[in-house]
Formats: structure tokens, C-alpha cells, sequence
């Protein structure tokens, strides 16, 4: 990743709506007799790349105490962005309208006040901003006392809405929590499902059954979330289609995708998560087009750099099918355009995007035999700043490695690699668990002439084995150990022997429908 200035990173990520609204706000100063903050601010507007020489010479005798400058910019460029942003945040929206209604109640404007608050009050419960509901209870109950138009009954119903809201309250705040433990396990891959995560599902039920008596656009959203969690971490033929609706109803519901943006793509990665084991080329091609179309428009103001990692994404999305299915065609007409892309967003991703691209590129490069460019952007991914908190990927990368020395030809390096992992191994007790069958395996396959029986005995052992560990579905989710090993008994290319083991995991097939040969898709 470049090193950057932050302030240089925030104008950049500006949306064309924000950059509007700041246009208007230093209208009529020239760039001659601006402040210097606003002289700062469009010099580092125009350039391509930061570069401190070049602002300090274009800033001239205002480079006094840059620190100071830049920090005042930074500052004085957020107070710009929250005006902005105001004037499109529903929340802001309904909090103005709360303000408004009791502008109008201390102007004595009861009737007034009372009919904004009815409609805030709507919008409040659709949204999920439970945060605001505090307020609008507050007003409504000042209203009542003022107007002293509501008897007995009234009041008593008044409480018993107050009751059924804070049971909403705790609901929807009960659905976040179990979305987020559901999330958690999502993406860890389990062949077995563990004790916190069955009991987990066991009370998103519960959630979905109580959800039921509420109609929120909040409340249905999350309900979405969850039957699709529990779809996926079952393993069931459903998930396709209720992760498909989940989908749907983002689409459907303008604002909702707006405001929850990265929920919405979260989903999409789960959707081809699912989909990159089951091989349909032409349903997978058609979602990416209609996700990159999606992220393109203007309509959802993402700002440069969401754009920049969620169409990463959508590459990565694309190279992670092509490359489980072994669709080679497919994946050298992509791999000159991803590159470039890559290259363009390389400064906007964060770890998970970065990393997958690190890891597929190399994997690709595997597969043509250009194992040095392999080795190469391996470790491009291990030697970024993201690396030291994916410590699930160590375990990945280390297995891949080994296989990557041994096509190297550094035999010499790898003894010394498959010594120091063996010792890790034990010291972990993994036992008969991947890493250390390879290890055993590959130590003799090094010292062999014909090493063509242990690749064989290789994947026999490994064949006959029901591993236990989420993290070795893991490695062999990132890796084709077995198409590699055939490629070492039969002596061909890797490409050859990946499509024939597109399917490595039993626990994908609970996921092949023959009525999903051709799903029906959002129309783009």
C-alpha cells in the first residue's frame, strides 16, 4: 500500500455530491486570494498522486507550519461534509423534522407540532432509528400535557404503545447481535456445526417467529439476514433462494440499500461464496455485471473509494469462480483487466479485498507455471500491513507455500520449511489433521527419486480422512490440493486436473439443486 496523506485521502473519496456542495461554499475566492486552507484543499483537489514538494512549492510563503494547516483543513473539510451529508441522511432528515416539531411546540404551535411528529414518528419505526424515538416519546408527551385533549383511556394506551416499542427496541437490538454471531461463523466454513453456533440459530428462530407481529422496514431487513444465515450455516438447498430475496429486497427498497450499503454486499459475497462450488458460469457472469452496474450509477453517492473496494470485490468474485471451476479461457481473458483495475483501486482496499486479490493472482499465476510471479505476489500479501490480523490466512498461506517451494525446485529451503512446520504442528497436537499429513508426505516425496507413490499415498490418506478443523476446510477451500496431487501421478499441467475436482468438499452438495441449473436473477 502507498503512503498517503489523510487529508489528500478524504478530498479524493469525496462523492460528486459533496464536492458540489463544497464548491459552493469557497465560490468567489479565487486561488490567489483564498485562505490557506481552502488554497490547500484545491491543490491537493487537482493532483493525481499526493506529493508534499509539490504542494509546498504551490502554497509558496503559506507552507508555514504545514502541520498546522493541513490539521485545520482537515478539520474545517469534515464540518463541510456533515453540512453536506445533512441534507441526504434520513437520519439527519428525521432528526431535523424532531427539531422542527419542537421549534413549533415552543411557538405554542401545538396542532403543528403534533401532526410532524405523527409522521416522524412512522418513518422512525420503518427506519429502525430507535436512537430518536427517545425524543419523539418526549414531544408526543409534552403535546398531550399541553393540549390536555387525551382522557384516562388515552393516556393508558399511550403507555401501552411506549411498552410495545421497547419490546420492538430490544428485538431489533436481539436481531442485529444474531446477525452479527450468525456473520461471524458464516465465512469460517465449519463441516460441523458447533455448540454456540446451533444454539445461535436455535434463537435467530426465535427472533424471526417474534418479528412476525412487526412490519418495520428495519425489522423485515434483519429478518431477511437471518433466514439466509441460517439457510447457509445449514447447508441447505434454501439458501440460494433466500439469499436471492434478501437481495431483493435492498433493490427494491431504495433508501434501505442506501443506508446499508456494506450489509448489501455482504450479502453478495455470501451469495458467491455458495455459488463459486457449484459451478453455474453464466449466473455467476450475469450477478457480477448487474453488481458493478449497481456500484457504478450515482444514485447510491458512494464515494470513490467504496467504489474502488467494492468493484475489486466483484473481480475477486469473478476470479474465485473461474478458478474453483478450472473455466481457464474465462480467467486469462480476465486476469489483464483485473490487473489493471487492481492496480487503479490498489490504495482504497481494505484487507479482505487486497488479500483475496493477492492470494487469487498467485494462485493463478500456479496454474500457468510462472511459479516465481506465484511466489512473488505471495508474498506481496504476507508482507502488507493486513496480514498480522488474518490469522486465519497464516495457516492457508503456509500450506500453499510448501506446495509452491516444491514446484520451485527449493528443496534445500523447503526441508528446513517442512522441519519448522512439522515442530509447529506438534507443538499445536494437530495430529492426523491436514497439515501434518502433508508435511509427512512431502518430506518423503523430497528425498524420493520417484516421488509419483506418495503424491499417491498422499491423497489417499487425505481422501480417507474426515477433518474435524474449520481450518483445514479452509486451506482446502484455497487451495485444489487434490487436483495438484493429480497433476504430480499423471504427470499434467494443473489446469488440466482442476476441473474434474471442482467439487472438493462433500458439504457443497446439500447445496446442489437441479432446479437451480438456471436461477431466475434480479433484472439489471
Amino acid at each position: 500500500m502507498k503512503a498517503t496523506d489523510d487529508l489528500f485521502m478524504l478530498i479524493k473519496n469525496l462523492s460528486k455530491g459533496e464536492k458540489q456542495f463544497l464548491a459552493k461554499t469557497i465560490k468567489g475566492f479565487s486561488i490567489k486570494e483564498s485562505p490557506s486552507h481552502i488554497q490547500l484543499i484545491q491543490i491537493l483537489d487537482s493532483l493525481k498522486e499526493y506529493d508534499e514538494k509539490v504542494v509546498l512549492a504551490k502554497l509558496g510563503d503559506k507552507a508555514n507550519n504545514f502541520s498546522y494547516l493541513k490539521n485545520y483543513s482537515y478539520n474545517f473539510l469534515l464540518d463541510i461534509l456533515v453540512k453536506s451529508n445533512s441534507e441526504s441522511s434520513l437520519h439527519t432528515i428525521l432528526q431535523n423534522e424532531i427539531h422542527s416539531a419542537e421549534i413549533l411546540f415552543e411557538k405554542g404551535l401545538y396542532a403543528q407540532a403534533e401532526k410532524i411528529v405523527k409522521k416522524t414518528k412512522k418513518q422512525v419505526i420503518q427506519s429502525g432509528y430507535l436512537n430518536l424515538m427517545y425524543q419523539i416519546l418526549t414531544l408526543e408527551d409534552k403535546i398531550s400535557r399541553e393540549e390536555l385533549h387525551l382522557d384516562q383511556i388515552q393516556i393508558q394506551a399511550d403507555k401501552k404503545e411506549e411498552l410495545q416499542f421497547a419490546e420492538f427496541t430490544v428485538l431489533v437490538a436481539n436481531m442485529r447481535n444474531s446477525f452479527n454471531s450468525l456473520s461471524a461463523n458464516i465465512f469460517r466454513n465449519p463441516d460441523q456445526l458447533d455448540d454456540k453456533a446451533t444454539n445461535e440459530i436455535a434463537n435467530a428462530k426465535r427472533y424471526i417467529e417474534k418479528s412476525k407481529q412487526h412490519d418495520s422496514l428495519e425489522i423485515k431487513r434483519l429478518r431477511f439476514h437471518l433466514q439466509s444465515m441460517i439457510a447457509a450455516l445449514n447447508r441447505s438447498i434454501s439458501a440460494f433462494s433466500s439469499i436471492r430475496d434478501t437481495i431483493r429486497f435492498y433493490e427494491e427498497n431504495q433508501s434501505v440499500l442506501n443506508e446499508h450499503f456494506h450489509d448489501y454486499m455482504m450479502m453478495n459475497t455470501l451469495f458467491f461464496f455458495i455459488f463459486c462450488k457449484t459451478g453455474n458460469t453464466d449466473a455467476v457472469c450475469k450477478q457480477c455485471a448487474h453488481l458493478e452496474n449497481i456500484i457504478q450509477t450515482d444514485k447510491l453517492n458512494l464515494t470513490t473509494q467504496v467504489r474502488h473496494k467494492f468493484l475489486q470485490r466483484v473481480n475477486n468474485f469473478l476470479f474465485h469462480h473461474h478458478l474453483d471451476n478450472g473455466e481457464w479461457k474465462l480467467i486469462d481473458n480476465l486476469s489483464k483487466k483485473a490487473m489493471e483495475d487492481f492496480k487503479r483501486y490498489e490504495s482504497s482496499l481494505g484487507s479482505l479485498d487486497f488479500m483475496w486479490f493477492c492470494h487469487f493472482n498467485s494462485y493463478y499465476h500456479f496454474s500457468i507455471e510462472r511459479f516465481d510471479i506465484a511466489h512473488t505476489w505471495i508474498y506481496k500479501m504476507i508482507q502488507s500491513d493486513f496480514y498480522p490480523d488474518r490469522k486465519i490466512s497464516h495457516a492457508v498461506t503456509r500450506i500453499y507455500l510448501l506446495f509452491l517451494h516444491y514446484e520451485l525446485k527449493n528443496f534445500d529451503y523447503l526441508s528446513n520449511s517442512l522441519r519448522n512446520e512439522s515442530r509447529y504442528v506438534e507443538k499445536l497436537s494437530i495430529e492426523d489433521e491436514l497439515e501434518d499429513t502433508i508435511i509427512r508426505h512431502l518430506k518423503q516425496a523430497i528425498d524420493n527419486p520417484n516421488p509419483t507413490n506418495k503424491f499417491k499415498e498422499m491423497k489417499s490418506v487425505l481422501l480417507s480422512k474426515k477433518f474435524s478443523k474449520t481450518l483445514t476446510v479452509t486451506i482446502i477451500d484455497c487451495f485444489n490440493i487434490y487436483a495438484w496431487l493429480d497433476s504430480k501421478i499423471e504427470n499434467k499441467p494443473f489446469r488440466e486436473c482442476v476441473p474434474r475436482n471442482s467439487f472438493l468438499q462433500p458439504i457443497y452438495k446439500f447445496f446442489m439443486n437441479p432446479k437451480l441449473k438456471e436461477p431466475e436473477f434480479m433484472s439489471i
